[in-house]
């Protein structure tokens, strides 16, 4: 048998396209829900309104903020505590490199002028600090270069 393709055959403009459709499980309230029955088909059990609906959204989302607000403001204790106990002041740091200097033997004038430095630039006492566990030979020629500056 030969078949011949029909020549005056129109294709179908009007024609709906088939989609095949998949059951997919519907999201409902808590306390709504959709048991199979015997026969195997759902039977809807009781279903919440929609102002009890809102009311539960409402609730949720309050205890949402709440959450929400409970961690915030244990991220800010928590910050505000590292930021206190990591950085010292200026005045603290800068009271440390004195003390530390006038450990270091030099002439009252030079511990004048170091001090003088250590007022003017914060970044050459916090240097001073830094460098205060290297080698002692270190530390005195930094010293001796603020001196003679």
């Amino acid at each position: 048998m030969i078949v011949t393709p029909r020549v005056n055959a129109k294709p179908r403009v009007n024609a709906k396209p088939r989609l095949m459709t998949v059951q997919e499980p519907l999201i409902r309230p808590s306390g709504s829900t959709k048991a199979p029955s015997a026969s195997g088909q759902s039977v809807k059990s009781s279903h919440i309104s929609a102002p009890q609906a809102f009311q539960q959204m409402g609730s949720e989302i309050r205890d949402l903020n709440t959450t929400f607000g409970v961690a915030a403001s244990a991220l800010k204790d928590h910050t505000e505590h590292s930021i206190s106990h990591s950085i010292d002041p200026i005045p603290m740091r800068r009271e440390r490199a004195i003390s530390h200097l006038l450990t270091e033997g030099l002439e009252d004038a030079e511990v004048i002028v170091v001090m003088k430095q250590f007022r003017q630039d914060i970044s050459i006492a916090d240097l001073y600090l830094a460098i205060i566990k290297a080698k002692d030979s270190i530390c005195r020629l930094f010293l001796q270069d603020l001196v003679n500056s």
